[in-house]
């Protein structure tokens, strides 16, 4: 949110356009022209490359919003990020456009001892636990942080290799009592040279990905990655499905 008082009343086409900058390397500074896609106010030194950048809609009592989310990456990069507030108005603008900010970690839960040791998951402290079933030999947690949902199952698997018919048994095994879904596609997949298949599902409420790894010990993980209410998953699942791994 970016807070112009009385900016709305004084030129209510005014246009407010919010950039966000990660740190990058090199040298010169640079600055930015909107009028020509270049540089027009001077910014700090160092190369800095644009992550992020949304048209601001007024909200009421002179503040502008973004209906754009900007995710951060679960891994902090280091250095000085900046946020560039841009007006494009005749109105004189009083006030700083460059704000600086570094990334912080992103606190995550300790999983140690909730789910099997030879499976490593990031989820953020923000999903809050909502169900719980089984122990260490065979469960399942599912978190949930508004329309998005993480699952983790696991069971044990076959002695031999992992078949298509075994992967799905324990992708339906996890589906809810009475829900339809649909498996639009499947995939054999390798993740740190563990086999696998990656499933794309079709709930009634929005898409899904449940990828199933089978671990050295011949144990099945399924973790499934969630939303509810979007067409795609958020970059936020996808990471966290990729930073999945298993021994």
């Amino acid at each position: 949110m970016v807070e112009l008082p009385g900016l709305a009343q004084r030129d209510p086409g005014a246009r407010v356009w919010a950039r966000v900058f990660r740190p990058g390397a090199g040298d010169p500074a640079w600055k930015w022209e909107p009028e020509v896609q270049g540089w027009a106010q001077d910014g700090p030194p160092g190369v800095y490359v644009l992550v992020w950048e949304s048209l601001l809609e007024r909200a009421g009592n002179g503040a502008y919003v973004s209906r754009q989310p900007l995710y951060f990456s679960l891994e902090p990069v280091p250095g000085d990020w900046y946020l560039f507030v841009d007006v494009q108005s005749p109105v004189p603008i009083r006030g700083g456009r460059w704000f600086r900010f570094r990334q912080e970690p992103v606190p995550l839960w300790d999983l140690a001892g909730q789910v099997p040791g030879e499976v490593s998951l990031p989820v953020p402290q923000p999903f809050i636990l909502i169900r719980q079933e089984g122990d260490l030999v065979a469960g399942g947690r599912v978190w949930r942080r508004g329309g998005e949902r993480i699952e983790l199952w696991w069971a044990p698997g076959p002695l031999g290799p992992l078949t298509l018919d075994t992967a799905q048994m324990l992708e339906e095994a996890t589906f809810p009592i009475g829900e339809m879904v649909e498996i639009t596609s499947v995939e054999a997949v390798t993740r740190g040279k563990r086999p696998g298949f990656l499933f794309r599902e079709q709930w009634s409420d929005g898409p899904a990905e449940a990828l199933l790894l089978q671990s050295s010990s011949r144990y099945l993980y399924l973790l499934r990655v969630r939303v509810r209410g979007r067409g795609e998953l958020t970059p936020l699942l996808r990471e966290i499905q990729a930073a999945m791994q298993v021994r």
